[in-house]
């Protein structure tokens, strides 16, 4: 097989002139010959991408519904969907006679536990000085444990309820019933929804208001399968036509079979005041994060999974390892590993990639 002359003066240099390792030791001649054209990288711009639609959500855990876990009539509003609540602070009152009943056995469990109480003591009492069998000590002792187990149930269905501790111990200690429970809520935040109207009836569970905490917002992007590659974490979205700014944190890995788009999710970084959840906003999400060095594909060497770039010094070139970003066009950026002032073989890889890894032993 005959060599090309170029290669066969390659060959012959890189032996004449050793070289160290991920360091091409080439002179000016030499890259002449080789027809090695060396520039410097441009620089990308954060122009725009096509428009895309999002959809404003919420992150997990940062709406609730607040319902009572007793079935009831709502007696009165105390807020209006709108309004800021901080966390504890009354939303609705509700009559429930079922809620009277809650009450009424916690008293009477609590007063079958003071007689328990007493039961055991006098009972105690008895089995030291040998009067009582221990059998009979020990009934006594599951009795109390198991009334000591349903004072405390009561009272923790009393608190889901909406009692308060304060509360709880002023009806222990006065025996005075309450009709009414009162819905407080779980967090601060902004009212989203009131769905239900003064004078009806709920069931347990009916939710009464939707509490949202407004402080961090997302945004769920549809992204069509053929651009995936054009959208990496990190990567900066701007709301049209409004001053809101957002970052993509994760790019789905899910294609929809139907529409064939992905979702990516981002963080309102900017402006989250501007938007309300649920609202539908058009996207134009930002190429790069920011300013980076761009070269043409053909500039890029790779060995395994790694990239690589040839950058030009006194001496040669040096192999330097580099993180690339892929935007699906004829060039690519560099995020990591590369100057935007220093000089990169764009011409003649094949002739370097040769060099190197005969030198290097890559792949």
């Amino acid at each position: 097989m005959k060599v090309p002359a170029s290669l066969l003066f390659l060959l012959l240099y890189m032996t004449a002139v050793p070289a160290a390792a991920e360091q091409i030791k080439l002179s000016n001649e030499a890259i002449e010959r080789l027809g090695i054209a060396v520039d410097q990288p441009g620089v990308s711009q954060a122009n725009p991408a096509s428009p895309l639609q999002g959809h404003v959500t919420l992150p997990p855990g940062h709406e609730i519904a607040v319902s009572p876990n007793l079935p009831g009539t709502l007696h009165s509003l105390l807020v209006a969907a709108g309004d800021e609540v901080s966390a504890g602070q009354p939303l609705a009152k509700i009559s429930s006679s079922a809620y009277l009943e809650l009450q009424r056995t916690y008293l009477e469990t609590q007063a079958s536990f003071a007689l328990a109480q007493q039961q055991f003591q006098r009972d105690s009492k008895l089995n030291k000085e040998g009067l009582l069998p221990q059998r009979r000590l020990e009934e006594t002792r599951a009795k109390l444990t198991q009334t000591r187990i349903k004072l405390s149930a009561y009272a923790s269905d009393l608190q889901l309820s909406g009692l308060l501790p304060e509360q709880l111990k002023a009806l222990s200690s006065t025996g005075q019933l309450n009709p009414q429970l009162t819905l407080r809520a779980p967090l601060a935040g902004a009212v989203l929804s009131t769905p239900q109207h003064v004078g009806s009836g709920l069931a347990a569970g009916t939710p009464v208001a939707h509490i949202a905490d407004l402080t961090t917002l997302w945004l769920e992007i549809s992204i069509p399968g053929a651009l995936r590659k054009q959208f990496v974490s990190g990567q900066p979205v701007q709301v049209i036509d409004r001053n809101v700014m957002a970052e993509i944190k994760v790019v789905g890995r899910y294609l929809d079979d139907a529409t064939q788009t992905l979702v990516a999710r981002a963080e309102i970084t900017q402006g989250s005041e501007a938007l309300l959840p649920g609202e539908v906003v058009m996207l134009r999400p930002l190429r790069i994060t920011a300013a980076l060095p761009t070269l043409p594909r053909g500039a890029i060497a790779r060995s395994g999974k790694q990239t690589f770039v040839f950058v030009r010094n006194a001496i040669g070139f040096e192999v330097r390892p580099v993180t690339v970003i892929d935007g699906g066009g004829r060039s690519l950026s560099i995020r990591e590993g590369l100057d935007p002032q220093e000089r990169v073989a764009v011409r003649g890889i094949a002739a370097l990639k040769a060099a190197w890894l005969g030198i290097g032993g890559g792949e």
